[in-house]
């Protein structure tokens, strides 16, 4: 059996962690994942992502996995983070378009049974949501399920963004439940990032 290669994941929040585990277990990559950044926001990964670079330059392969939010592009995203800097064959960067809860409303056939909220009711166009986030909030509180209510939205007059299980709940699903071949079929970005992880080969160096 092939060594497997040992691959850090540098994410922004819980959930882009989960994505990053299951695109590369559907990638079926030789990699191992036992190093894992997660300081909860895009300015950890935004400051260091050059750091990152230098790493995967010594030879530590890296995926880096980040909302695309506000900026242009991706590609000014990622060149705005290196500033300059050669980025480095063994580090693969990704960015959710316009954020990961995109991809996540891409599933129109696994997470409306398990929001319980009915199919056509999701978006056709998912990357081009303003606010992908406040769209599956929405969608939550039309659930058949009242109980989802106050463990995934914020509650009223909370400055809160979401609610306290959240993160928990859609990484599990991620894990678990989600469609992942109709989430890539309806998102060009995941559809993307599924192509370039599957055909990533980065050149390890061991100690």
């Amino acid at each position: 059996m092939t060594t497997p290669i040992p691959i850090s994941i540098a994410v922004e929040d819980e959930l882009l962690e989960a994505m990053a585990i299951r695109l590369l277990s559907e990638c079926d990559n030789n990699f191992s994942t036992e190093t894992r950044y997660n300081r909860g926001g895009c300015g950890y990964l935004k400051k260091h992502l050059r750091a990152f670079n230098h790493a995967a330059l010594q030879g530590n392969p890296f995926l880096v996995m980040i909302d695309l939010d506000n900026s242009i592009c991706p590609a000014k995203l990622i060149s705005d983070c290196l500033q300059g800097t050669r980025q480095s064959s063994n580090l693969l960067v990704r960015i959710a378009v316009r954020e990961a809860e995109a991809w996540l409303l891409a599933d129109n056939i696994e997470l409306p049974k398990h929001i319980s909220v009915a199919p056509a009711l999701f978006p056709a166009d998912v990357e081009n949501l303003p606010d992908a986030k406040q769209k599956l909030l929405n969608l939550v509180r039309k659930s058949k399920k009242k109980t989802l209510v106050p463990r995934l939205c914020p509650a009223p007059k909370s400055t809160a963004v979401i609610g306290p299980e959240y993160n928990d709940f859609f990484a599990e699903f991620v894990l678990y439940s989600w469609n992942f071949e109709c989430a890539r079929g309806r998102s060009r970005s995941l559809q993307r990032a599924y192509e370039r992880v599957k055909s990533f080969a980065p050149t390890w160096s061991p100690d």
